[in-house]
């Protein structure tokens, strides 16, 4: 059964300039008996002492001066959801204006390494880059499988499945996809969204290449649900959803569509299929208005994108992109998505690569010229899993609709 765990938010904590705590304005992950009952009568035997309205000048700031302080280069997304912090009237601007902040953001890379227990750290890829960890409960030992809607999707050993917002801490809990799992290794990929008109019901959706199933989890049905395609000619390379859909792309680069009601993946006849390098090479990339599939060989550094137009039912090669103020960030495995770059001052226009287990962004342009790199971290790279996070879904789920 899902569920949902409330808690207070000082499971997060502010760490040194260098790397800074991702706060939160929402509800964080449940602590443990022991620690709660340690902290509360650390808060009883504190004196908190009582501010004078009259010396809080902060409190009466008017808005256009909050404008101004929003919209500083130098104010980080911690810095941001500290700002909703200092007191009621900065919490209503910030209430009015997240979503606006968030989507001038630059993608975060999130990196989960090897060793981590509880925690993952975000990078900023500006000028002066910033460094975030923020702390997650149940990480040791587990698998992230998916970078989805603001969400982290993790998945155990037992095949337990939970989801963290690590910005507002809002989780949900599901239960276990199968009855074993004997390997070690997790090649599983998971996609989230709402679906219908509920803000209450989701829809979880996970491909287990192993088992040659899509299964999903629909909050109001309560129980996992699946899509075989064993003893097909085809298995289903990726998922995404888009338009209010979940679409999967299969090894035969046919297009299909989930259909919740009939647990039916329905592959779409679409005109001009290419002959693209490989599955394991060939992502999805997803934008609220374009639906792209990009091929990309490592080795070989022959990049092409396609879109897929569902009106005329085709498959069209792009050279540029639709919108030029956008650009593609490509993750090696997972979470990749068209984003606004100019918002931020990046270059547009082109593919931002983060491969996996390597510390440097790399610069594309759509036919595959290298335009330039840069290093996410000093260190070298071991994550358990890399990726882009996007900060202006952290506050919006896409929505699939209810057939």
């Amino acid at each position: 059964m899902e569920m949902r765990v409330r808690g207070g938010a000082d499971r997060y904590h502010l760490r040194p300039q260098f790397l800074q705590a991702l706060p939160t304005l929402g509800t964080a992950p449940k602590i443990e008996k022991k620690r709660k009952l340690k902290r509360s009568s650390r808060k009883k035997q504190r004196i908190t002492p009582i501010i004078p309205a009259k010396s809080r000048p902060w409190a009466d700031l008017p808005k256009e001066l909050l404008h101004i302080f929003s919209k500083s280069d130098s104010l980080s997304v911690a810095d941001f959801l500290s700002f909703g912090k200092v007191c009621r009237s900065w919490r209503l601007f910030y209430k009015e204006t997240k979503g606006q902040f968030m989507a001038s953001r630059p993608p975060l890379v999130i990196y989960i390494s090897t060793r981590a227990k509880k925690s993952c750290r975000f990078y900023e890829i500006t000028t002066s880059p910033n460094s975030y960890q923020t702390k997650l409960p149940y990480f040791a030992r587990n698998f992230c499988i998916g970078f989805s809607n603001g969400y982290l999707i993790m998945e155990d050993l037992l095949t337990n499945v939970w989801l963290i917002n690590p910005v507002t801490g809002h989780q949900l809990n599901y239960p276990r996809l199968f009855e074993a799992r004997n390997f070690l290794y997790c090649p599983d990929r998971a996609v989230f969204a709402s679906i219908g008109d509920s803000q209450d019901n989701y829809l979880l959706a996970v491909l287990s290449p192993v088992y040659n199933k899509l299964m999903f989890f629909v909050s109001r049905v309560n129980q996992w649900q699946q899509f075989s395609y064993k003893g097909k000619t085809w298995s289903i390379g990726d998922i995404v959803v888009f338009g209010g859909r979940i679409y999967a792309l299969t090894s035969e680069y046919q297009i299909g569509v989930l259909s919740v009601k009939t647990r039916e993946v329905i592959l779409l006849n679409l005109k001009g299929t290419p002959q693209l390098s490989g599955i394991r090479n060939v992502r999805f990339v997803a934008s609220k208005n374009q639906l792209l599939i990009v091929d990309f060989p490592p080795a070989a550094y022959n990049l092409e994108v396609y879109t897929i137009d569902l009106l005329k039912m085709e498959w069209v090669k792009v050279n540029r992109l639709r919108d030029e103020r956008q650009a593609i960030f490509l993750g090696d495995r997972m979470s990749s998505r068209l984003s606004n770059a100019a918002n931020w001052g990046g270059e547009s226009n082109c593919v931002y690569h983060l491969p996996f287990m390597d510390n440097t962004c790399y610069i594309y342009s759509l036919n595959g010229e290298i335009l330039g790199s840069f290093p996410i971290m000093r260190q070298e790279a071991a994550p358990k899993m890399n990726g882009w996070f996007f900060p202006d879904q952290c506050f919006s789920i896409e929505n699939v609709r209810d057939e």
